[in-house]
């Protein structure tokens, strides 16, 4: 048997080690594993609050329409 190794193992992550404020360090992995998941949930909350800012805005325009005088046609 040879020693060589299969070429799935020879795949290697380069971890770099980043230091955040408090001087603990954290792999870069982690780090963007962290940063994605958190811009997931800002994007995730942005689509939500724009849903409801467009609803509200679709609910005072179909009211402002039904509650407002109807227009008179015009004769020429």
């Amino acid at each position: 048997m040879s020693s060589e190794v299969c070429p799935a193992q020879r795949v290697s992550f380069s971890i770099r080690a980043t230091i955040d404020d408090e001087g603990a360090e954290m792999s870069g992995i982690n780090g963007d594993k962290s940063r994605f998941h958190r811009e997931r949930k800002q994007k995730i909350a942005r689509r939500k609050r724009n849903r409801e800012l467009l609803k509200t805005l679709a609910e005072r325009r179909k009211s402002a329409a039904s509650s407002g005088s109807k227009p008179s046609a015009v004769s020429a």
